[in-house]
């Protein structure tokens, strides 16, 4: 029988003011606060992000037979930025920002 897992991930970045603009981390997207769009929440040379995933598989439709190829996850995630850490000027009143789903 399939067992459910918890996975934690958490990413960092710290650049200097001079840095140029492309280096700056975007947030938003399913690579860092899953539920906004790609860049959504802004980008920075200062960022921090993190998610908690509970995976679980769903049940076996046939007692004792094979269990569907789908799960059943939970995860949280989160994202902030301070620009001023780097050096510049913030440019969004929204330095911080989270989201949560349940899907399939």
């Amino acid at each position: 029988a399939r067992t459910g897992r918890v996975s934690a991930t958490a990413r960092g970045k710290l650049a200097s003011g001079g840095a140029p603009a492309y280096e700056a981390e975007r947030l938003g997207g399913d690579g860092s606060v899953r539920g906004y769009e790609s860049g959504e929440l802004g980008a920075g040379l200062a960022t921090l992000s993190g998610s908690v995933s509970l995976v679980l598989p769903l049940p076996a439709r046939v007692p004792g037979g094979p269990p569907p190829p789908v799960s059943f996850v939970l995860f949280a995630d989160a994202g902030a930025r301070d620009e001023a850490l780097a050096g510049r000027k913030p440019s969004s009143s929204q330095p911080l920002a989270s989201g949560a789903s349940v899907g399939y």
